[in-house]
Formats: C-alpha cells, sequence, structure tokens
C-alpha cells in the first residue's frame, strides 16, 4: 500500500504545479489516497486525505465524487473496522456530507 499513497501523493503534488485546477480531478485524487490509508488501516491519514473533500459545498458534490465518497463509507463498514471510533466518526461525517446536499450536474472539472 505504500506505493498507492506514494503515487497518490505524487498525484496531488503534480496538480499542485498544474495551471488548470479542476475541482473532480482534485477529488477523485484525495479520495483515492483516502482510500490507499484504509487500505493500510492508516485511520488517520486517511481522515486527513478525505477531509477537505468532505468540506466542500453542496454545489461541488459532482456524482462520481459522491460516490467514491460513498464507497469509502462502505469500506469503513467493514468488520476490520467496527468498533473504532475514528472510523465511526468518519462513517458520520460521510453520512452528514451525502445527507448536506444533492450531486451536482456532471460538468467539466
Amino acid at each position: 500500500m505504500r506505493k498507492a499513497v506514494a503515487a497518490a501523493e505524487l498525484g496531488l503534488d503534480a496538480y499542485r504545479q498544474g495551471e488548470e485546477q479542476a475541482y473532480g480531478t482534485w477529488a477523485q485524487i484525495h479520495i483515492g489516497l483516502a482510500h490507499a490509508h484504509l487500505i493500510a488501516q492508516q485511520l488517520d491519514a486517511a481522515l486527513a486525505a478525505l477531509t477537505p473533500v468532505l468540506e466542500e459545498p453542496a454545489e461541488r458534490r459532482l456524482a462520481p465524487v459522491v460516490t467514491r465518497v460513498l464507497e469509502i463509507g462502505s469500506l469503513l463498514a467493514q468488520s476490520r473496522y467496527r468498533g473504532d471510533p475514528l472510523a465511526r466518526s468518519l462513517r458520520e461525517q460521510i453520512d452528514n456530507y451525502r445527507s448536506a446536499g444533492q450531486p451536482a450536474e456532471r460538468r467539466d472539472t
């Protein structure tokens, strides 16, 4: 999983250095990084990677981004995370993210 984390971090670095700022791409990189951290059972790092996406306003909740965030929620529902307070907190944040607004129509991002 270290390679997956390193690749996602490299993607974020490349994104920051690019000229165009596409929210969807930025969000997908953060979600991928969170996913890699979850697989490595690094919940603190997964939370740190996903928090910027969860804090975005409802108008930036593109359907593909919401779908991927919900996939993270599904991972957190697995038995290995049951009983973990940080996993529970992150699942609650994902539930709040989902219920706070409908996904925006897909547009060039």
